[in-house]
């Protein structure tokens, strides 16, 4: 019997033959995939495009939060630069998506630094994929309690969970503890993380989470996780986004 599919790459990136001059940094988008080149290619030669990785894209004249999700416009004006020349947008409609912001970006910054998501990786076996959740900035002795967050058509095991804060974390002490829990759909712990006195939350930066549970670590297709987060009555954790790294099984 003949094989019904033979494996050709793991699809970070993608050939691809322009017909005109394509430069390092363009943007190129085939129906709804969307690739950037890496390395200049010529026209009629064969060459790559990356579909995953993280990338400054230049901008239209508006701003973006960490999370949110990122749209490119082939027609977009980009802010200082050469208008109808492409820019990425958080507007969806005639647009296509391109991947999630990995920091905030203003107005007036010309680039916001994306991580491309693009249709060929999104469900690529064994190939570690990118989830980011925004958390508000909630107020001190503030707490949420089994929020989900996170879910996938397909099993998934996580390969890490961390934080990334937006801003100063304040009142966090011994007797004011702030704690970031995720569980699984059962409520069983995957990680949790109980910041005080010597262990302080991030300050506007990343930090992982911790060791992951070995068992729960591991989700059911369609099984949620959730978010719990406990603050002490001083502690006040600053709007954050939850990272989730995984793979699909």
């Amino acid at each position: 019997m003949a094989p019904k599919a033979k494996f050709i790459q793991e699809g970070k990136s993608i050939d691809y033959t322009p017909g005109s001059d394509v430069n390092a940094g363009d943007v190129v988008v085939q129906k709804d995939l969307v690739g950037v080149a890496k390395l200049d290619i010529v026209a009629n030669t064969l060459g790559a495009l990356a579909v995953v990785g993280v990338f400054d894209i230049q901008k239209a004249n508006e701003a973006f939060s960490a999370g949110d999700e990122v749209y490119w416009d082939a027609d977009g004006d980009p802010y200082g630069g050469d208008a109808g020349t492409g820019a990425a947008t958080g507007t969806a409609a005639g647009n296509v998506s391109m991947g999630y912001a990995l920091a905030d970006a203003g107005a007036t910054d010309t680039t916001v630094r994306t991580v491309l998501q693009s249709n060929a990786a999104l469900n690529a076996e064994d190939t570690e994929q990118l989830a980011i959740i925004p958390v508000e900035d909630l107020a001190a002795n503030g707490d949420i309690a089994a929020r989900p967050i996170f879910v996938h058509p397909r099993a998934v095991t996580l390969t890490s969970l961390g934080i990334l804060t937006e801003g100063s974390p304040a009142g966090v002490d011994d007797d004011n503890t702030a704690v970031i829990a995720v569980a699984d759909d059962a409520s069983n712990a995957i990680v949790s993380k109980t910041y005080n006195t010597a262990a302080q939350p991030p300050d506007t930066d990343y930090a992982d989470l911790g060791a992951l549970d070995a068992t729960h670590k591991v989700l059911a297709a369609e099984e949620h996780i959730t978010l719990s987060v406990t603050q002490g009555t001083t502690a006040d954790l600053p709007a954050f986004s939850v990272i989730v790294r995984y793979t699909v099984n």
